[in-house]
């Protein structure tokens, strides 16, 4: 899209003005100052072109803005709807991975006893703090359980799918899109079992 000035250049600096300026010039080099009225003719003729290009590129950015294509994404738990160019790397890296928090968030980390022995855990909670609490060495990449859960399986992982690691037995319970949003996890000494919850 052209600039103002780029607008401006074009219509003044055009072979026909630089001939009739040359000519008004030479008029009133002559002396002929009656026949310089035209002069006024190219300077209207300027100005409209100017103007009316002017007004045609705002229109233009206008219906722009119009046909622009907006992004959904999920902003303080609400969904928001943005211009692409306000995505942020954190966006895309929760629709991949799920929520990441900060040293800003309040953070709610589940991990719920339940009466077989077995837990409840929330797949945002930190994976080091469930393997601290399991008494279990943490050797994985993961921040999250939720992420440990599709480290280990080597895939997302749809709602039921079990897996087992060292002395752990684990069933994803929940999930939201491609995130697993809840594990339930039995120690191995115990009996596993894969009763829905």
């Amino acid at each position: 899209m052209k600039t103002r000035g780029q607008i401006i250049r074009e219509n003044v600096c055009t072979l026909f003005n630089f001939l009739n300026v040359t000519i008004a010039i030479l008029l009133f080099a002559a002396g002929a100052y009656s026949n310089m009225a035209f002069i006024l003719i190219v300077i209207a003729n300027v100005v409209i072109g100017i103007v009316q290009e002017l007004k045609a590129r705002k229109m233009v950015e206008e219906l722009s803005l119009l046909n622009r294509p907006k992004a959904t994404v999920l902003r303080n738990g609400e969904e928001v709807t943005i211009d692409p160019a306000q995505i942020t790397l954190e966006d895309v890296l929760e629709e991949l991975v799920g929520d990441i928090y900060d040293e800003h968030d309040d953070v709610e980390v589940d991990i719920r006893p339940l009466e077989d022995g077995s837990w409840l855990v929330d797949g945002g909670m930190h994976l080091a703090e469930l393997m601290e609490r399991l008494d279990v060495e943490d050797t994985y990449d993961a921040d999250t359980v939720g992420g440990w859960a599709t480290e280990v399986l080597g895939y997302i992982p749809k709602t039921g799918e079990t897996f087992d690691i060292d002395c752990l037995h684990c069933q994803v319970t929940a999930m939201d899109k491609r995130r697993v949003t809840q594990l339930r996890i039995w120690k191995k000494e115990q009996p596993a079992q894969t009763a829905a919850t």
